[in-house]
């Protein structure tokens, strides 16, 4: 029998010929040697994802006995183990289960009550007038893109509307490997001088490129004196105010990036001007300003 055309519908949903298609050929039949090789593939995974669970588990424990008893060495603990887990699945199954952790919709979560105020540390890098009304404290992780698209669309728009009336600080929260804190100290080391804004610009504007030599390329054409930032950076001088920021962060109840405090007010995510300026809106108003 002649080889007929075979009808197939294309993904624009176009009816289409593919002409002259051959048989394909019988799959060989599996072997006594592919069968173990299968086999222990099988096995490997299974250890592995058992693994991966494990240390999933070890961490919601770790951070569930650290709510009642608020251990600031406990808190450094997990820290860093949450930073060593190197593999991209393993950081998004850890972020999941932070999410998660208290047990369902019933349970208070940051953000659920608008009119909840929280106190917050004045400390930290900042923008705009020392003696604004409105204080805007925002913990970030430099590899967020949520945290990109805040700073390259919503604070530009923030400043140029309430010059007077906003100040915003800015708070380490690097929980997305190790990256993140590499560029966390950095921007520290860059902040002892004066250079901290021009670091935070640099990062959200390629963030594949938080490396120590990009961080010294960034010091050099800045003008800085970079063999203190190497040391600084070297030394991670700046080690417990990364962790302090933390710390508090989790205190708070922070699952995730960017998070933001309007005069103790919070507003999770990367909303748009509109969100931030409806909440400074209502403090100015409240403040009479």
């Amino acid at each position: 029998m002649e080889n007929q055309p075979v009808s197939s519908v294309g993904n624009d949903g176009e009816l289409r010929q593919m002409e002259n298609q051959p048989t394909p050929a019988a799959a060989p039949k599996p072997t006594a040697d592919s069968a173990v090789v299968s086999m222990q593939r099988s096995t490997i995974n299974m250890i592995l994802t058992g693994l991966i669970f494990l240390v999933i588990g070890v961490i919601v424990g770790m951070i569930i006995y650290d709510r009642s008893v608020n251990n600031e060495a406990q808190i450094r603990r997990i820290v860093t183990i949450a930073l060593e887990a190197s593999r991209s699945d393993t950081q998004a199954m850890i972020q999941s289960a932070l999410a998660d952790i208290g047990g369902g919709e019933t349970v208070a979560r940051l953000g659920d009550d608008p009119s909840a105020r929280y106190t917050l540390s004045p400390e930290g890098p900042a923008l705009g007038a020392e003696n604004a009304p409105i204080t805007i404290v925002a913990f970030e992780d430099f590899q967020c893109g949520y945290c990109k698209r805040f700073n390259d669309d919503t604070l530009p728009l923030i400043l140029a509307a309430y010059p007077d009336q906003v100040r915003f600080i800015h708070r380490d929260f690097p929980i997305l490997g190790q990256a993140s804190l590499d560029a966390a100290h950095a921007a520290q080391c860059a902040n002892a001088q004066g250079r901290f804004w021009d670091f935070h610009a640099q990062f959200y504007g390629n963030q594949q490129m938080l490396t120590a030599e990009n961080f010294t390329a960034y010091a050099t054409s800045n003008e800085m004196d970079v063999a203190a930032f190497t040391t600084c950076y070297q030394a991670q001088e700046f080690q417990d105010a990364i962790i302090a920021d933390l710390a508090e962060g989790q205190t708070l109840g922070i699952t995730g990036t960017p998070t933001f405090f309007v005069n103790g007010r919070v507003v999770v995510g990367a909303q748009p001007f509109a969100v931030f300026a409806s909440v400074i809106e209502q403090e100015l108003a409240a403040l009479g300003s």
